[in-house]
């Protein structure tokens, strides 16, 4: 009787979850009024940038006085205009001080100083032939929107590859100040070449916009199937575990932080296997358990000590990482609440409830993961994924198959329809000659200034036709 009374209680919390984010994400992607067409993200985020804040404030504002915290200026901030990074693609809450706070980075830095050395080697690495322009791709459908970005199902035009073309709007960027974070997202992409992470195939810009051009995964967001199952066989979860370890571990090789894992962000291709997505928070040169210090993430995945404005490292992406598995074990994330104030209190001063039947090796794992000490916690040391890998959940997992993707995955999407039956059919339904005509006409780079003059590339194979 208890337990049928838990799981009713899991289903409507739940279901209030998917509600809300569908409901209060939308975005008015071209509304004449600029205010207007983002007045229900506004909305949202200011409740929610005052909730952080009012949280803040009252828990943790003084313990960390004598290091970067959240002062007046960023608590009116928050308060004002807190709206979603530039690939929330759907259901998500997003609270982002990178985003309006955009004056400094975590080592404050002024966002407007672009670092050349740090882009030189993208054009230096690229193929100097014929760029490809938005003319090469035919866009079908659109597929995922956030507050200045959208992605489109298109198709190149000489060889009907599918491809997932995320397109962000200058203007937007420069006006939250993102054109740095746009440009680090856009070297992730290239530099890291791992079968867990989305692939980009090639970059270019018109007048306007900023075209990335990356491969299309068909079964969509890892969300969509906890929406629909509700939660994994043991098997399955422990399968789709193992694909976001070495996601995760090709990021922290290069010394990335990823700082938004959660199952929105996570894609699952043709292949059944996983592939991270997104990087339009993730944090360079970070090689240690504190070298970050900007709060970012979304809500249900933050870890206590982000929340609490404590400097973090990689570490931060395991107590998120555990959070995804206790949520595709159990339905929903180990802290979540519908009260947002009572979710944070849960994160920084709770422990998670675990029920009797789990797995005792899969609790054990995911006690170690969302251990609210960043030291003390899995993943923490030198090993990093090692570590969590060789943890005794894991051992029925052969690692090197999983990496030569020679073991067989509990579902393969089906392909058919393009794979749009597992997007969103508020995105997919648009008509999408309203987006084209917001395409400015082409333009060469060298016309726009020096702010995206290195954001151009494209891999060779993409201009194969066969």
């Amino acid at each position: 009787m208890e337990e049928d009374k838990e799981m009713e209680i899991q289903e409507q919390l739940k279901q209030e979850r998917v509600k809300m984010a569908n409901e209060e994400t939308e975005v008015y992607l071209y509304g004449d009024n600029e205010k207007d067409s983002h007045s229900k993200v506004s909305e949202r985020r200011k409740s929610q940038g005052q909730g952080l804040a009012s949280f803040l404030k009252e828990n943790y504002m003084g313990e960390f006085s004598n290091k970067p915290s959240l002062g007046d200026r960023e608590t009116r901030a928050l308060s004002q205009d807190v709206e979603s990074p530039a690939q929330d693609m759907i259901k998500s809450d997003v609270i982002d001080y990178d985003m309006d706070l955009g004056s400094l980075d975590d080592e404050g830095e002024p966002d407007i100083v672009l670092i050349e050395e740090e882009y030189k080697s993208m054009l230096d690495n690229s193929n100097h032939g014929h760029f490809l322009s938005r003319k090469d791709f035919k866009f079908l459908k659109l597929i995922g929107s956030g507050a200045h970005a959208q992605v489109y199902l298109a198709e190149k035009i000489d060889n009907n590859k599918l491809y997932a073309v995320k397109v962000l709007d200058k203007k937007e960027l420069n006006r939250k100040k993102q054109i740095k974070g746009t440009k680090i997202e856009r070297k992730i992409l290239e530099k890291i070449k791992s079968p867990f992470i989305v692939r980009m195939h090639c970059a270019f810009q018109n007048n306007t916009k900023l075209f990335l051009v990356l491969e299309y995964c068909y079964g969509g967001e890892l969300f969509f199937y906890l929406k629909h199952m509700k939660k994994f066989k043991e098997r399955t979860a422990k399968f789709y575990a193992a694909n976001i370890v070495l996601g995760l571990k090709a990021l922290h090789e290069s010394q990335i932080v990823y700082r938004d894992l959660k199952p929105e962000n996570v894609l699952v291709n043709q292949d059944g296997y996983l592939k991270i997505t997104d990087f339009g928070l993730a944090k360079e040169n970070v090689n240690t358990t504190e070298g970050a210090q900007t709060l970012c993430g979304t809500p249900e995945y933050l870890a206590p000590e982000v929340l609490k404005n404590k400097p973090y490292g990689r570490a931060a992406d395991w107590w998120s990482f555990g959070c995804i598995v206790y949520e595709m074990l159990e339905g929903l994330p180990p802290f979540y609440s519908q009260n947002r104030d009572q979710m944070f209190k849960n994160i920084c001063n709770h422990e998670a409830d675990f029920p009797e039947d789990m797995n005792p090796q899969a609790q054990d794992l995911i006690e170690r993961l969302i251990e609210k000490d960043p030291f003390d916690r899995i993943g923490s040391s030198e090993e990093d994924a090692q570590e969590v890998m060789n943890h005794p959940w894991f051992s029925t997992i052969d690692w090197e198959k999983l990496e030569k993707k020679e073991i067989k995955p509990p579902y393969y999407p089906d392909t058919s329809e393009k794979g749009l039956n597992y997007f969103d059919t508020d995105f997919t339904d648009e008509d999408i000659k309203v987006h084209l005509r917001a395409f400015s006409p082409e333009c060469s780079s060298a016309s726009l200034g020096e702010e995206f003059d290195d954001f151009d590339y494209q891999e060779e194979e993409c201009n194969d036709t066969n």
